[in-house]
């Protein structure tokens, strides 16, 4: 076969590959420095099917694709191909590959949306009821000029809402919206402070009466900015007041425990209803593994022999019951996970007979939990997480890669669940209760027998755990009102009357575990297999924090 002078000068001694069928050199949108067309180097297979492309070459695509700078080529070793395709002489031929621009990609930073052709008469609740991708920072609404921007937290969030408007055209009224970016413009540096530890625009306020309307409380949160929705749940005795800016709420909940009329209420930070299937990532915020996982999943306060958050002043001592300690209560879990909605309860079943309620907490991992149930006879149990991320984390890492206890694998689904916490345990969380109580000075007091005994007057007890060297022991329930009935009355028995109480850390808000298999090479090279959670090896820092 005859080869170009072209070809021959720039690959002398080589004969020409055959990648596809359809090999050319017509250089078009999205092909390489060679001149062949992305279709053509990949064969029919992959130009049919672009996302098989992207698969085999993820490293090129991931950042192509990103969207934050569609003109980017990469350039990327011939030896990361399959060899296969292009013939050994070309495994360390540099190779330039551009790819097209990604459809409607979203500008760097830019986390304001702007929605257009609104009508006249559409109220910026109407708007914001469409959006369910994030945080909202700020809401304005233009009736003069039909538009409205909605600004997020985060970029993403924006982008997905930019998304949604695009593929689903929504109307309101009988016109369809239209969609396009705002400036970019960072969080303010004072709500982003807010926003990491846990502000929202949504204000929840609690202990609610009969004394408190609808109408009032438009009235009193007016005060502080726009409200754009407010909520009353009677049966709970709570309320949701919704701002269009983050920074109302700010005042709201600064200035109302100062109030009379709100002084005897709670108030604090309720979670954002558009935010209903987000995944957060900034930074404080909560998100399955992020830096402020610890907050509320594993404790924030690692253990030491010389720490002992018992002994703060705030704390109980020495006989004396002052209530939840001041330094607990600050690690308590943040009103916004508290009061969110979403199923928290996971089934599980395929128990084998022989299972203790211990040897289910020993692989439930990735949350602490509100209650876990085990009905040992039907061999199933349902276990409630505090966040309902959590407990979805939970299930979808159980669902796909396996949850063994006993050495089987147990049926995962979801329990029925009334997707909201009992006020009593919203109010024992938010301040710093787990279901896990910390005794220190337990030598010559108790030993795990009797700390079962003297604790179950309380609630179904979990586990017993004692650590000698520390002088310590930790009584886990498996009900977190249980854990506060202990705390706040096992000092009125004499023997205990002078040992160390509080919280200890819920060893079920540990991230998971991997589980490697072993080789054929002893296990020297093993890989992961699958995140399988098993009892075996489930001592990790069980109730090593406090």
């Amino acid at each position: 076969m005859k080869r170009s002078n072209d070809y021959t000068q720039a690959h002398d001694g080589y004969k020409k590959p055959r990648v596809a069928q359809g090999y050319n050199y017509q250089a078009g949108q999205g092909t390489g420095t060679m001149g062949v067309s992305a279709g053509d180097i990949y064969g029919a297979g992959y130009a049919a099917n672009p996302m098989m492309m992207m698969n085999a070459y993820s490293q090129m695509s991931g950042a192509a694709y990103s969207g934050t700078d569609p003109s980017m080529a990469m350039a990327v070793p011939f030896q990361q191909y399959p060899a296969a395709s292009f013939g050994t002489p070309y495994n360390t031929t540099a190779f330039q590959v551009s790819f097209p621009p990604a459809r409607n990609p979203a500008p760097p930073s830019v986390r304001t949306v702007y929605v257009g052709n609104v009508p006249a008469d559409v109220k910026i609740k109407d708007i914001l009821d469409l959006v369910q991708s994030g945080n909202v920072e700020s809401a304005r609404l233009l009736p003069e000029k039909n538009c409205a921007f909605i600004s997020f937290v985060e970029p993403a969030a924006a982008a997905t809402f930019h998304q949604r408007i695009v593929s689903k055209k929504p109307r309101l009224g009988d016109q369809e919206l239209k969609v396009g970016w705002g400036k970019a413009s960072p969080v303010p540096p004072g709500v982003l402070q807010a926003v990491q530890q846990g502000a929202t625009r949504n204000v929840f306020v609690g202990s609610v009466d009969e004394t408190l309307t609808e109408d009032q409380m438009k009235i009193d949160f007016a005060a502080f900015g726009t409200v754009e929705d407010i909520k009353i749940m009677r049966e709970k005795s709570i309320a949701f007041v919704h701002f269009t800016h983050i920074a109302s709420a700010m005042k709201a909940v600064t200035a109302l425990p100062m109030d009379p009329r709100y002084s005897q209420r709670r108030v604090n930070y309720g979670k954002d209803r558009c935010a209903k299937f987000a995944v957060s990532t900034t930074p404080g915020s909560f998100a399955f593994g992020t830096s402020a996982y610890s907050t509320y999943g594993p404790s924030s306060a690692s253990f030491s022999p010389k720490f002992d958050r018992a002994n703060a002043s705030a704390g109980r001592t020495g006989g004396t019951t002052t209530g939840v300690s001041k330094q607990a209560a600050c690690l308590g879990v943040p009103m916004s996970v508290l009061t969110a909605e979403g199923n928290r309860t996971v089934y599980l079943g395929n128990i084998a007979p022989d299972t203790l309620c211990e040897d289910l907490c020993n692989v439930i991992r990735g949350g602490i939990l509100s209650n876990i149930r085990y009905l040992a006879p039907k061999h199933i149990a349902f276990v409630t997480f505090v966040d309902p991320d959590a407990a979805i984390n939970f299930y979808n890492l159980a669902s796909t890669q396996g949850c063994v206890v006993k050495s089987r694998r147990l049926k995962v689904g979801w329990g029925q669940n009334a997707h909201s916490l009992p006020t009593a345990v919203i109010h024992a969380l938010s301040n710093g209760a787990t279901r896990n109580v910390y005794i220190g000075g337990v030598e010559g007091v108790a030993d795990v027998d009797k700390l079962r005994q003297d604790f179950s007057e309380f609630g179904e007890v979990e586990m017993v755990n004692i650590l000698k060297e520390k002088n310590c022991g930790f009584v886990n329930f498996t009900n977190v009102l249980s854990a506060v009935k202990a705390v706040e009355n096992i000092q009125r028995r004499p023997e205990y009357a002078f040992v160390k109480i509080n919280y200890g850390k819920d060893r079920c808000g540990n991230p998971p575990r991997e589980n490697r298999n072993q080789g054929g090479d002893g296990g020297q090279s093993g890989s992961v297999d699958s995140m399988v959670m098993d009892t075996s090896n489930a001592d990790d820092d069980i109730n090593f924090a406090v």
